[in-house]
């Protein structure tokens, strides 16, 4: 007769622990890697700023302004950019109705004087 070495059933609960702790690791990594990325709502308030940019350039100077786009508040604010005559700091801001920031951007503005 063969005799087949078998495992223990410590051996097994210690094997099923191990496994369940790397799956835990694991979820806990995706659920955070999922939150960080980008998601709908970031790409459209980003797209909306970007909108807020290029019409901000078609202006002669840029001004500060707090309107509401597509559920998005943004808020646009400008600054003569220090040492840099005909040149403007503009910083746009997209929060949703609770009041978090959902995408902000700065860029420099060349001054049609």
């Amino acid at each position: 007769m063969v005799k087949v070495k078998a495992t223990t059933i410590l051996e097994t609960v210690i094997a099923m622990t191990i496994i369940l702790i790397v799956f835990l690791i694991a979820g806990t990594i995706f659920v955070n890697i999922s939150k960080s990325g980008l998601t709908e709502k970031k790409i459209m308030a980003s797209a909306i700023i970007n909108n807020c940019f290029d019409e901000l350039q078609v202006r002669e100077t840029p001004y500060e302004n707090t309107e509401t786009i597509n559920g998005f508040l943004i808020q646009t604010t400008a600054a003569d950019y220090p040492g840099r005559a005909g040149v403007a700091e503009v910083h746009c801001r997209a929060s949703d109705s609770e009041g978090g920031i959902i995408a902000e951007q700065k860029r420099l503005i060349v001054l049609n004087t």
